[in-house]
This record gives C-alpha cells, structure tokens and sequence, in this order.
C-alpha cells in the first residue's frame, strides 16, 4: 500500500490513472487536471510523437513572429 499526502492548500480535482494504463510514465498514480485528460489518452500522445518527429525532420509550416501576423493568417484561412 502506498501513502500519499495530499497538501491543504490544494483546491484542484484529483484523477487517479492506473500504471497498467500508463506505465510510460513509471509511476503508480499521476494526478492531473481534469481539464488535461485529453492530452494522456493513447491517441493524443501518437499525435504528439508524430508532430514530434516531423518537427525532427524539418517539416513545419511557418512560423510566425507575432500574433498579429498569425491572426491574419488565420483569418484568411477561415474564407
């Protein structure tokens, strides 16, 4: 059995993830934010692995030096 302390100032939602499920991560229980879910599901973090090895090897779109520029370029797209 493991003890786990959780500290008083803490306000957020727990969310206990099985290490069967993600043992990548090497450890028994993770706590995330709820609102973070998405982003630990198996599908999402294939997403991340393959954005991940196209940035490796040279394959991203332009990068934008301010957010003016990237929301006219986003605006554009839209039409």
């Amino acid at each position: 059995m493991i003890n786990i302390t959780i500290s008083k100032k803490f306000t957020g939602e727990l969310v206990a993830i099985p290490k069967k499920e993600y043992q990548s991560f090497n450890v028994f229980l993770s706590f995330i934010d709820r609102d973070q879910l998405f982003f630990w599901t198996k599908e999402w973090q294939k997403k991340e692995k393959e954005v991940d090895n196209e940035i490796k090897s040279g394959k991203v779109g332009k990068v934008y030096d301010n957010t003016k520029d990237l929301r006219r370029a986003l605006s554009l797209m839209k039409k």
